[in-house]
């Protein structure tokens, strides 16, 4: 029995097998919307509007509210997947997420549409949005893969965010100066209701993400209180020097991020169109060097000097 075209060609460019092609397709599609158009394009437009319409002493709350709202909204979707079916918690989630951006797009048109409150909303909005499609792609991506399907499948399919990266910044670096920053929500909402779809269908042909997601509780055990148990993860040099690297990556990349919210400001003042012309183009140059250091360094240096030398 001879291969239909598409899986013969898909084969060809992935490690692919017989009856993987249509999943893998569906991962990237959903990889290429959730990071280009929820991620990329979100994170994009509500920069531009929030830093175009305020004052520099606002940027710090960029910073401060996002991550407190990431942990609240990946809390409750945690407590729901223990009695909600995967499914529907999905569809329930990217609906949310649909009709809050529309509803931010509403309310920029009306005179809030200036306010530091609706600004940094839509800011939160877009950080929560794109960390939550993440959650699901990869979630919907346990599901529908194996162990040993995702060892060799999960590489490729993650490559969709590069792909995104070069996509999306070559897309707005062409038509973002053309295109209002506010519009680009409705940019937004198109690819969370594409995610909805991806998942609609994978739900329809593939019944094992019906399932909910038992929680498994330890054991009570005796223990020595938080500072036993401190002590404990402190005496372990593993998880120091990831604790470590954290909290390095973590500074280096918000100072570096507010220092550009800085220049932003300072060089474009309130126009928010250039702002997005030129963070699309910062992506687009990122995405191409990403593509080229994941597609002819990556494999070589770990083969060669093993995933140490890879993460430096």
């Amino acid at each position: 029995m001879t291969r239909p075209t598409g899986s013969r060609g898909l084969a060809a460019l992935l490690p692919v097998q017989p009856g993987e092609g249509e999943r893998v397709l569906l991962m990237l599609l959903m990889s290429l919307l959730a990071v280009g158009g929820v991620v990329i394009t979100g994170q994009l437009a509500g920069r531009a509007l929030f830093l175009s319409s305020l004052p520099p002493s606002a940027i710090p709350l960029r910073f401060i509210l996002p991550p407190l709202a990431m942990i609240a909204a990946v809390t409750a979707y945690t407590r729901a997947a223990a009695r909600v079916p995967h499914d529907r918690l999905m569809w329930l989630t990217l609906g949310t997420a649909a009709a809050a951006v529309l509803l931010a797009r509403l309310l920029v048109a009306t005179p809030l549409g200036g306010t530091l409150g609706l600004l940094l909303g839509i800011v939160v909005l877009f950080d929560v949005a794109g960390g939550v499609a993440m959650i699901l792609f990869w979630t919907l991506a346990g599901d529908l893969f194996n162990p040993r399907e995702a060892k060799r499948l999960f590489g490729p399919i993650s490559g969709g965010s590069t792909i995104a990266n070069i996509a999306f910044g070559a897309f707005l670096a062409r038509y973002a100066s053309a295109v209002r920053p506010e519009n680009l929500m409705l940019v937004v909402l198109a690819s969370l209701l594409g995610c909805a779809w991806v998942v609609g269908r994978i739900t329809r042909r593939y019944p094992v993400v019906h399932e909910t997601v038992p929680v498994r509780r330890a054991p009570e055990q005796p223990t020595g209180g938080a500072r036993h148990d401190l002590r404990e993860l402190l005496a372990s040099p593993l998880l120091v020097t990831l604790g470590a690297i954290a909290i390095v990556v973590a500074l280096s990349s918000n100072i570096a991020d507010y220092q550009l919210d800085l220049a932003l400001k300072l060089a474009h003042g309130s126009d928010a169109g250039a702002m997005v012309v030129f963070l699309a183009r910062l992506r687009l140059a990122a995405g191409i060097v990403a593509f080229g250091v994941q597609l002819l360094l990556v494999r070589p240096i770990m083969e060669r000097f093993g995933v140490v030398a890879a993460l430096l």
